[in-house]
């Protein structure tokens, strides 16, 4: 097997094993120091997988054809034994003098016979500890060459493959430093996180659904005290009676609530404690698998900077929670047409937190279950992209505009469609001064930006529908665009049967969980395409 030692010297790597891994081997190590190097740009490599491990392998029709051309010839010369080292140099394509020079030991196998062994047995696990080891020690050593020795054609005599072992002995390296290396997880423990993450998306997509019941059955208020690692519940009549007792305190008992029940409010309880608790267990279902994966290796340098942001998020995101909360306790309801709520602002900032967080998740999960597959395409691909990126973000706006719909109860205002009141414009949209403040606290305004910013995204992505028919698209990504569109006009609907009906729970709920919907359509159409890459000719 094609097997990397942990040498002092630089620039040194052993190659062991049989024929044909030794060639595989060759092939990928020199990839690899393509990649490392960035003799070419970043883009003009591609992941692959092998041996259950991702790598770089460049798509260069000059590097393919290169290396069609002296594999062929390693092979032929292992199998009659007539080689035991090779050395790459990598040359300045003026001077032709030699820049960086690798040199690789060959051990080939032999059979009890003595013969070259041409196929190995050895089991994956081990073949892929070997390759990492060979790739960490290409990617441990970095020669910082200058770019500009580099031109962007690569033509396949600029890179020899030649007996260069006398340029060893005088050749110096420009500047030397370490660097981390970046190890992609198996496809099998890829598949694992993926699995993970994904469930930590649909838990987020379950909290933003339970916090919509919450706030719809105004249930949001009912405890009033806040605990990081949770709040025991009532178990006996005293309990209940003594938590009764303080939800009597605040606002929304005084003003809008007076008169309920012990029954009623053991309701309301509920519904905000099993909003909390779930939001607890997401994060023990975050963290446990995290520390479990962590320790035994699956993630990569660039997958444990993610997993601490992300763990840091949903920490942030209770304690918003809490926040948004607090803003419905204090005492600042005097006037007379004032409502016990949340800020609309706070709501608006925790929705928006648990969008990004959903979306990370889901994102994550998506490069890990299902790839995007890369491909090389058009101009016009290249601008339908960036339309599709527009489009995700335009979801997510007017997702938050929502969110101050509902924060103003909105929704109520204005229960007709198209017009508002038999007008375009509602005849109060600028009735508070300064002007700015009718965008975020003038529920007609309100309504109406919601109402303008939904038309928009309708029109939006039934374009980019549209435009999707025109070109050339991997399958995946056309079913994306095709649920994208008929979401947008499911959409569209809920959230006119929503106003129509006076924002009936089962409708508005409907309607709050549809837009985490269509974002999540937006992403998967967005996944699809981020490998496209647009290549001159």
């Amino acid at each position: 097997m094609a097997a990397g030692t942990a040498q002092e010297t630089q620039n040194f790597v052993t190659l062991k094993g049989s024929v044909e891994l030794i060639v595989d081997f060759f092939n990928y190590s020199l990839n690899s120091i393509l990649y490392q190097r960035g003799v070419f740009p970043e883009e003009s490599f591609i992941p692959t997988q092998h041996y259950g491990l991702t790598m770089y392998m460049s798509k260069m029709p000059e590097i393919k054809k290169y290396t069609d051309e002296i594999l062929p010839h390693l092979k032929k010369w292992l199998t009659e034994g007539k080689i035991k080292k090779l050395v790459l140099a990598l040359c300045d394509v003026n001077s032709k003098e030699p820049l960086e020079c690798w040199e690789f030991r060959i051990l080939a196998e032999e059979t009890p016979t003595g013969e070259i062994k041409q196929q190995g047995t050895k089991p994956l696990k081990d073949i892929q500890q070997e390759i990492r080891n060979v790739l960490r020690q290409i990617t441990a050593c970095v020669t910082n060459m200058c770019q500009r020795n580099f031109v962007t054609t690569f033509k396949p005599n600029h890179l020899k493959l030649s007996a260069f072992s006398k340029h060893l002995k005088t050749f110096k390296p420009l500047t030397r430093h370490v660097v981390t290396v970046a190890e992609a997880p198996t496809l099998q423990q890829s598949k694992w996180i993926g699995r993970w993450l994904g469930t930590c998306a649909g838990m987020c997509f379950g909290a933003v659904v339970i916090g919509g019941l919450t706030r719809l059955t105004e249930s949001g208020l009912s405890m009033v005290e806040w605990s990081a690692f949770g709040e025991r519940p009532p178990l006996s009549q005293e309990d209940w009676e003594r938590e009764f007792e303080k939800y009597k305190q605040f606002p929304e008992y005084k003003l809008l609530k007076k008169g309920i029940n012990l029954e009623e409010f053991k309701f309301i309880w509920h519904m905000e404690y099993g909003h909390r608790m779930w939001g607890r267990l997401i994060g023990a279902m975050f963290v446990i698998p995290a520390a479990i994966f962590w320790k035994k290796g699956y993630f990569n340098s660039a997958l444990k900077k993610r997993v601490l942001i992300y763990g840091t998020l949903i920490g942030c995101q209770g304690l918003l929670g809490w926040y948004m909360v607090k803003s419905g306790l204090e005492d600042r309801f005097h006037g007379e047409a004032d409502i016990p709520r949340v800020s609309q602002y706070r709501l608006a900032s925790h929705l928006g937190s648990a969008f990004v967080l959903y979306s990370l998740f889901l994102w994550t999960s998506l490069h890990h279950l299902i790839p995007a597959k890369v491909m090389e395409v058009s101009k016009a691909a290249i601008k339908f992209k960036r339309l599709v990126h527009f489009s995700k973000g335009i979801v997510f706006l007017t997702a938050i505009s929502g969110a101050f719909v509902a924060g103003l109860d909105a929704g109520l205002v204005y229960n007709s469609y198209p017009l508002m009141a038999g007008r375009l414009l509602p005849e109060d949209w600028m009735a508070l001064s300064p002007a700015i403040r009718n965008f975020t606290e003038n529920p007609s305004t309100v309504q109406f930006d919601h109402r303008t910013l939904g038309h928009f995204t309708v029109l939006l992505l039934s374009t980019v529908w549209l435009i999707s028919r025109r070109i050339v698209l991997p399958t995946r990504a056309r079913y994306a665009a095709n649920a994208l569109a008929a979401m947008a006009w499911m959409q569209a609907s809920l959230g006119i049967a929503t106003l129509l009906f006076y924002v009936p729970t089962p409708l508005a709920s409907s309607h709050q969980a549809g837009s985490l919907v269509l974002l999540s359509t937006a992403l998967w159409l967005s996944h699809e395409l981020k490998n496209m890459k647009y290549i001159p000719k």
